[in-house]
């Protein structure tokens, strides 16, 4: 430009400057050239990144020299971020095998476009699925499993679902979730049909077992003495004898022997008649009652049978205005079975307690008794089953049926000689 400047004033220097001019327009051609190579790469490298395209950045070559280090550390980004998404996949396969490879079925549904977007091997087969089958192939493979969608609920819940014919019970948590402002409903399924089964069966077994021996103890005594008292009222040919062959030995003999037999049939009445109250339990008629009121109705039903034995009944309220939904009655013979088994149990002290835990009323009911061993601890709510030499053995049974009446549980911890928490979950 200073050369074109110069000479395009001067006379007979027209040829060279237009040379000059030439070259200047070349120059600058050249320049917006370069200009724009380096954009397009700059460019064509982000396109990549946006893309996902990663392996393409290795191609990137910036002009010129001076533009080394800064294409290396483009090169060094783009291999950074590529690996971090081959390690990002390595861990997504990772987890889907994991997920594939646990005991429950697992479902995850899109909110927003009413759709399954995860369900795991374990899910196709305890639903009779094929992995690749859409939500609307699944609604009308699985009637109902819409509802746990439309419908969504947080926690745990039974459900009975219809499967080729064939109805089977599933243990269902839900959990709502919410990621990248995108709502999901997660679902796992555990299929407690077969572990039903197994425990009705364990529980028959036990039941006959408690119940073959009770009858064999009354029966076989019974048995004997009417032997007994046969032999003395005939011969070994069956004829009865004369009454002149019937001393007082005699008559005494069979005076006792059906004096037993009376006792023990009325034992198996009673055996039988406990049995009975076992199997018709009533319906819980539930309502709305203060804790407090079911508390006081206790501790005045039990004060005179726990002086006697001096043992102190303690009360406790988290909250004096506490209310719960249930049939009082019901419960409060739950509470006057406990409260006596830990009298029985000799403790000194019993402690009446209520509290929301987990949105959940629990009354617990504490003694310093002598406890229940390890060994008996899981026996003692099988029906006819008792630790005590008087007892029937169906209050703990009782009890454990009409919590789960009312949907609730009862369970027990013991450390013998020093505390037995019974705790009930309403």
């Amino acid at each position: 430009m200073t050369l074109i400047a110069r000479y395009i004033s001067m006379p007979n220097r027209l040829f060279s400057s237009l040379v000059f001019i030439l070259i200047l327009i070349g120059q600058i051609y050249e320049l917006l050239h370069f200009i724009n190579k380096t954009n397009r790469s700059l460019s064509y490298f982000l396109d990549t990144i946006k893309d996902k395209d990663y392996s393409a950045t290795s191609n990137i070559e910036l002009v010129d020299k001076s533009f080394k280090s800064l294409n290396q550390s483009f090169k060094g980004i783009a291999q950074t971020i590529f690996n971090s998404k081959i390690e990002k996949e390595a861990q997504f396969q990772l987890l889907k095998v994991i997920i594939d490879k646990v005991q429950p079925g697992i479902l995850l549904y899109d909110c927003d476009h009413a759709n399954l977007t995860l369900m795991n091997q374990s899910a196709t087969k305890m639903l009779n699925l094929n992995p690749e089958d859409s939500f609307k192939t699944i609604q009308k493979k699985v009637p109902g499993i819409s509802e746990l969608f439309t419908t969504p609920f947080a926690g745990k819940k039974t459900v009975d679902l219809d499967l080729a014919n064939e109805k089977l019970q599933y243990l269902v948590h839900s959990s709502p979730l919410k990621l990248v402002s995108k709502q999901y409903i997660l679902l796992t399924f555990h299929n407690i049909q077969e572990e039903l089964d197994n425990k009705e069966i364990e529980s028959w077994q036990k039941l006959l077992r408690t119940l073959s021996h009770e009858i064999m103890n009354s029966v076989t005594p019974i048995i004997s003495l009417t032997e007994t008292s046969l032999m003395q009222v005939q011969h070994e040919s069956g004829d009865l004898k004369a009454k002149t062959e019937l001393n007082e030995t005699s008559i005494a003999k069979i005076q006792k022997a059906l004096k037993t037999i009376e006792k023990r049939t009325s034992g198996l009445y009673q055996f039988v008649d406990d049995f009975r109250k076992l199997a018709k339990i009533p319906e819980p008629n539930k309502k709305q009652f203060q804790v407090s009121e079911l508390f006081n109705s206790v501790y005045n039903l039990l004060s005179e049978e726990l002086d006697k034995k001096s043992s102190e009944l303690a009360i406790k309220l988290q909250n004096q205005d506490m209310k719960l939904t249930a049939d009082f009655t019901l419960v409060e013979q739950i509470l006057i079975n406990l409260i006596k088994n830990a009298n029985e149990a000799s403790a000194s002290r019993i402690e009446l307690s209520a509290f929301e835990h987990n949105s959940n009323i629990c009354i617990e009911i504490i003694d310093n008794g002598t406890g229940i061993t390890k060994q008996k601890i899981n026996e003692i709510f099988v029906p006819f089953f008792t630790t005590k030499e008087t007892g029937s053995g169906i209050g703990l049974s009782l009890s454990r049926q009409i919590m789960h009446l009312h949907g609730g549980t009862i369970t027990v911890k013991s450390e013998p000689n020093k505390a037995t928490v019974f705790t009930l979950t309403f």
